[in-house]
């Protein structure tokens, strides 16, 4: 009996865990009882680029003529952000502490935000503490 499985392309960004490489049966079913056995494995490298997804050490017992379709794993750089303040209104030394919110950022981390001098920031709670233009940075982690 014939049997296909394809290696599930999959994506990583640069310098993080690889992801698990897994399969699909492409072609015919299992007969009840029976098991694939082992793990794909993929070509070495952490640069930026492709490479394949191979068979590694996946086998099947006698009853099957396996057949191997490689998949692709792609490292890609991080992943490009958007982040988008909430509009803030015009605030003066003494005003009352405020709240700043972010969205955005396509990895789902955390914003952070740094500043000049002129506020300090508690989380997302901002206390403006000199006179002074406002200079504001984030980032996501």
């Amino acid at each position: 009996m014939e049997l296909s499985i394809t290696a599930k392309d999959q994506t990583k960004v640069l310098e993080t865990m690889d992801p698990a490489l897994t399969y699909t049966i492409t072609t015919d079913t299992l007969i009840r009882g029976d098991i694939i056995t082992r793990t794909l494995t993929r070509d070495a490298g952490e640069t930026i680029g492709d490479y394949a997804i191979n068979q590694g050490s996946v086998t099947i017992n006698g009853n099957y003529d396996l057949t191997f379709v490689p998949g692709t794993l792609t490292v890609t750089d991080l992943l490009k952000q958007t982040i988008v303040f909430n509009p803030l209104t015009d605030r003066a030394f003494g005003d009352a502490d405020f709240n700043i919110t972010a969205t955005g950022g396509a990895s789902g981390s955390a914003v952070t935000f740094s500043s000049s001098n002129t506020f300090k920031i508690n989380t997302d709670l901002l206390s403006i503490i000199a006179m002074s233009h406002l200079l504001h940075h984030c980032s996501e982690l």
